[in-house]
């Protein structure tokens, strides 16, 4: 992908992964038993669900400071894993919109101060550290994941996929 100056286009790439980051947490939700998502660590803390909950709240709250008129899905304090699956679904798409509206990796992203790039990785990381507490959650609350489930969170290829299987 030459753009006419030389340069690669890295906006496909980056389209790619944030695809792939967003895949990995609807393969986190596939393996999550319903009943674990009030798990939580002892002295306090969020649960599980509240986890899964911040972390599409804090997409929708980075959209919503890009674009006012972004409204993205209120989700209950209840939440359940159906409800999950779509909030993550329509973020991320909100967010691959974004990704593929402002177009230039280098470019600032309004709103957020630094360039696309830095928003996406921003996200990603942020998804990354909040699945890793849950994996910590479950685990200290008996509900560790099968090993095929914790590798394949690592597994990008498979997760790169369109298609996501939660039995993989």
């Amino acid at each position: 992908m030459e753009k006419p100056n030389g340069c690669y286009d890295m906006l496909e790439p980056i389209l790619r992964q944030w695809t792939t980051n967003n895949n990995i947490n609807i393969f986190l939700l596939g393996a999550i038993a319903p009943e674990t998502l009030d798990a939580s660590v002892p002295n306090g803390g969020r649960s599980v669900g509240q986890l899964l909950r911040h972390m599409v709240e804090v997409r929708n709250q980075w959209l919503a400071a890009i674009d006012r008129n972004h409204v993205g899905e209120k989700l209950p304090k209840q939440v359940d894993i159906g409800m999950l699956i779509r909030a993550f679904q329509a973020s991320a798409a909100a967010i691959a919109d974004v990704i593929t509206l402002v177009g230039d990796p280098q470019a600032k992203v309004k709103g957020f101060g630094e360039d696309l790039t830095a928003f996406v990785m921003y996200l990603c990381s942020h998804d990354a550290h909040h699945r890793g507490q849950i994996l910590l959650i479950l685990r200290l609350a008996g509900k560790r994941l099968d090993a095929k489930v914790s590798y394949g969170l690592w597994d990008w290829r498979a997760r790169s996929r369109r298609t996501v299987d939660a039995t993989r």
